[in-house]
């Protein structure tokens, strides 16, 4: 699999079906695995958190989730064919666990919004496996935290989606994975908010010409202001100043 490096990020350029088949070899082989997704967001926590950034390059994949990771790379001369967003690869991935009969946790959001999204997705898919679901507003070094783990114990699923926002998400992985119940641990962010109905998504027309994010920021102008108007225009100024500016192919 070929990989390239951006602001200190290591990013695997894996294709949708790749990537499902990355997940159920994992899971065929009963392996621990992290799987995680970077977008401009992300490489901007990475570069101001160093313990983020760790967790990243420590994940056994990591794709490219958004445009404007792919327009930084070609910015670099380097080619990021494919992005994957879970506001439509999630069905992809979870018709693949159906048919393979895997299991499958969520962890995350609301309470009600994970209940709606594992009914949504079990009405869609009946065959699917969902073992059980949780929300995500836990303090992670309370008691709440270890019935967590428990219930997930008890539960002996083989994938789990943790859907609680970055930096959140990905720490609580680092931290949980290998003594949590499971085998392949993704972080989804608002995938659940998704499912569930709570959070609606644009017109596919809108993904293709990389403009997601201006009809999010339409939807949440006070939680994402700073994130999308502040946070794009300087991740892409860093990239085109910093003298540490890379995108090779590894």
């Amino acid at each position: 699999m070929k990989q390239i490096m951006i602001d200190g990020v290591r990013i695997d350029l894996v294709s949708r079906e790749g990537l499902c088949e990355t997940i159920l070899e994992h899971v065929a082989q009963k392996r621990k695995a992290r799987i995680l997704n970077v977008n401009v967001h992300a490489l901007n926590l990475a570069h101001r958190y160093d313990w983020f950034r760790s967790i990243l390059n420590g994940a056994e994949t990591v794709f490219c989730d958004g445009v404007g990771v792919q327009w930084a790379a070609r910015l670099l001369r380097i080619d990021v064919p494919t992005t994957i967003t879970y506001a439509d690869w999630y069905w992809e991935l979870m018709d693949r666990c159906a048919r393979h009969n895997v299991s499958v946790f969520l962890l995350g959001s609301t309470q009600e919004n994970a209940r709606k999204a594992a009914a949504n997705t079990l009405s869609r898919l009946p065959n699917i496996r969902i073992s059980g679901f949780h929300h995500g507003y836990f303090d992670s070094d309370a008691y709440e935290a270890r019935e967590v783990r428990r219930l997930i114990a008890q539960s002996n699923p083989d994938l789990v989606l943790v859907g609680m926002g970055m930096p959140l998400q990905e720490r609580w992985i680092r931290d949980n994975y290998l003594e949590t119940a499971g085998y392949v641990f993704l972080s989804v962010g608002a995938c659940f908010d998704i499912v569930s109905g709570a959070i609606s998504i644009p017109p596919r027309w809108v993904f293709r010409a990389g403009l997601h994010w201006v009809y999010r920021l339409g939807r949440e102008p006070l939680r994402l202001f700073r994130r999308y108007v502040i946070g794009n225009p300087a991740f892409f100024f860093r990239i085109l100043t910093s003298p540490k500016k890379t995108g090779l192919e590894l």
